[in-house]
């Protein structure tokens, strides 16, 4: 007799429940009860119900499901009863969904002090000729940068999670603890979030390098190329670029390659004497970009400007005597300007035509997008 005991119990340990493929979950007006059974009947299992989920089973619901993939099948009864289902050994468990997130709630702290971080814009300077008494031509101050709170990095977690996943049953929760987010979530929630802050992370770090070469008279009338390839075939016999800016996406920033020039451009007269007011030119190029990655390519809004003075004619202030005082120099220059607004595939260029010539603009993107 207890040979056949044994013979029996390791019968029914080596015979346990199998989860199938698919199942229908079929119920008109009946008892949530009897979607359960089904349930089990599919994977010829045993019922373990906890006694906290038998008022739920009674209840009766409308289901016409066929095909259903076991997985999705669980995740409705999950998403839209609060129904735990597992299936161990030859038993099918079915208990509540909220205490058994409840048991997997893992907190963790998430240090997010580098994302606060904002690049900040730095404007390039005008080269035009200063007006009479003007400071002249000067680098203007950067401007200052707000980056992301920790209360918006919070809010953008929360967004891209979704809002099914948090919940105040269950005990999730979100919080700014000394620019620190503290998360109370599920492990799958928690993975989530860490890739969300990595994205965050990526587009922080990444860069957008600008360079600008002058293009010969002859090669003036070309299309714009739009790979990285076709520009290095352009440039290759034109050498290294004359102006190279690398910034962060969104970030305005210059290049200048020239040089600056102190003169007397007037004077002023202080208790009856003449004293001088000094102005600033700038020659050479500048070029002043604000990059935007976007899937089209990289809109880059950009300010060019090409300045070289000729001469310095200079003209004496004399006293009523005719004793020359101070010399004012008066500047001749030449000047090419512009402003657009164009989008770049990233690693292409484009090409801007000013008075005087023509100028490939190239953007790329590092890391390269994904």
């Amino acid at each position: 007799m207890i040979r056949r005991t044994l013979a029996a119990l390791a019968c029914a340990a080596a015979c346990s429940a199998a989860q199938p493929a698919t199942v229908d979950l079929h119920a008109d007006g009946k008892p949530l009860l009897t979607v359960i059974e089904a349930l089990a009947d599919a994977c010829e299992a045993g019922l373990s119900i906890e006694a906290e989920v038998h008022p739920r089973l009674a209840a009766s619901v409308r289901l016409a499901i066929d095909d259903a993939r076991w997985a999705d099948a669980l995740r409705l009864l999950r998403d839209q009863y609060r129904l735990a289902i597992t299936l161990d050994g030859a038993r099918l468990r079915v208990g509540d969904a909220d205490a058994a997130d409840r048991s997997r709630l893992v907190v963790r702290v998430y240090d997010v002090r580098h994302l606060h971080l904002a690049p900040v814009d730095r404007p390039g300077p005008s080269l035009h000729t200063p007006q009479p008494g003007g400071t002249g031509s000067q680098l203007l101050p950067p401007a200052a940068a707000s980056g992301a709170s920790t209360l918006d990095l919070m809010q953008t977690v929360i967004q891209e999670v979704g809002a099914g996943a948090w919940s105040e049953t269950i005990g999730t929760a979100i919080e700014d603890r000394n620019e620190a987010l503290v998360v109370t979530q599920l492990p799958e929630v928690h993975e989530r979030i860490a890739a969300i802050l990595a994205g965050l992370e990526r587009d922080l770090l990444r860069q957008v390098q600008v360079r600008l070469w002058r293009l010969p008279a002859d090669r003036a009338g070309l299309g714009a190329p739009r790979n990285a390839a076709e520009v290095a075939t352009i440039t290759a016999p034109l050498g290294a670029p004359q102006l190279t800016v690398v910034t962060a996406p969104g970030q305005r920033a210059h290049g200048h390659a020239g040089v600056a020039r102190r003169y007397i451009s007037d004077s002023d007269v202080v208790q009856e004497r003449h004293d001088p007011i000094t102005a600033t030119l700038l020659d050479g190029l500048m070029l002043d970009v604000t990059p935007s990655p976007t899937r089209a390519g990289i809109v880059v809004t950009c300010r060019f400007q090409a300045a070289a003075t000729t001469t310095m004619a200079e003209t004496q202030v004399q006293d009523d005597t005719g004793r020359p005082l101070l010399a004012i120099a008066l500047p001749d220059r030449r000047l090419e300007s512009l402003r657009q607004t164009v989008v770049i595939p990233d690693g292409g260029a484009a090409i801007l035509r000013s008075g005087s010539g023509a100028w490939l603009v190239q953007t790329q993107l590092y890391p390269p997008a994904p």
